[in-house]
């Protein structure tokens, strides 16, 4: 695997997030725009006051068509018998359909994190683990089994969550997502692991763009579906990471991610915290008058 080919990936992902956003923006700004009414009389419609969380849907397009070009420029990377990978690619777009059904309905944490739990324990049982191996065991009930799946499936979903939390302040969860996007291409380089180099370069190429639009002032937030897929495949790809190589760099991998999504995160909780000191950090969003129903809105 060359760095062209991580070169191609990134350009990629950087292409379909530049060219996806402003589609998925155009409804809002059209919304935006001051119209007539049908009595011929100006009507000017309120201004968003919230940036839409939409970046979901781009992120899912730039990981589905860094998939299906990497499966086209290294097939090896995608069809190996030692990475389950495709396991992988279905549990992140569960991940990230997760997400967007917590946007839609508001889950209980508790619901939400049974169900990510429930889709971290079916991947862990494809071969997507934290610790492999190298003797089979005796059972999968046994000790070293249990303590294993339960690692695996706490990383999963810590730090899936972990994103989310991150994404209350404008810009930073797209630019330490962009960080570790590199930092886990250049450790999958080195350890030799194709899927997690090249996936990992596409989404940093993503993200690239996707910052341009999260940068204060914010026009496009991750939301639940954009945030719970970076999160999942940062934890992913940081497991399979760590599973392959065996050099320095690798090993430490794991401990930059979780130390730099950890530090952020308490830093985004800390700065809601002191603006908002009468709001529990767990607290909803309020909502807005671009949130409200049309007709709430015209009553108002």
């Amino acid at each position: 695997m060359g760095i062209q080919t991580m070169i191609v990936c990134l350009v990629l992902g950087l292409l379909i997030s530049l060219f996806t956003i402003p589609l998925v923006l155009l409804p809002r700004l059209m919304d935006s725009i001051p119209g007539r009414s049908s009595g011929g009389r100006r009507s000017v419609r309120p201004r968003p006051t919230t940036a839409p969380r939409f970046g979901g849907m781009v992120l899912v397009s730039c990981f589905l068509g860094v998939v299906v070009l990497t499966s086209l420029l290294q097939p090896v990377a995608v069809s190996g018998s030692h990475l389950p990978v495709l396991n992988l690619v279905w549990a992140a777009l569960a991940m990230a359909a997760l997400g967007a059904w917590d946007d839609h309905k508001r889950l209980s944490t508790p619901h939400k994190f049974l169900l990510q739990a429930a889709v971290a324990g079916v991947l862990y049982l494809t071969g997507v683990q934290a610790e492999k191996f190298r003797a089979p065991l005796d059972s999968a009930f046994c000790l070293e089994s249990l303590s294993n799946g339960f690692v695996t499936i706490l990383w999963l979903v810590s730090l899936t969550n972990l994103v989310g939390v991150i994404d209350r302040v404008s810009g930073l969860a797209g630019a330490v997502s962009l960080a570790l996007m590199t930092v886990l291409a250049l450790a999958g380089r080195w350890a030799g692991t194709e899927f997690s180099a090249l996936c990992a370069s596409g989404m940093a190429g993503a993200l690239i763009g996707f910052v341009i639009y999260n940068l204060p002032p914010s026009r496009i937030r991750l939301g639940g579906s954009g945030s719970g897929l970076l999160g999942f495949l940062l934890a992913a790809l940081t497991m399979l990471v760590a599973a392959e190589g065996t050099t320095l760099a690798t090993s430490l991998t794991p401990f930059i991610v979780i130390t730099l999504l950890v530090t952020t995160a308490g830093f985004a909780v800390l700065r809601r915290t002191l603006v908002h000191p009468s709001r529990p950090p767990h607290a909803p969003r309020a909502k807005t008058a671009h949130s409200a129903p049309v007709s709430q809105r015209r009553s108002s």
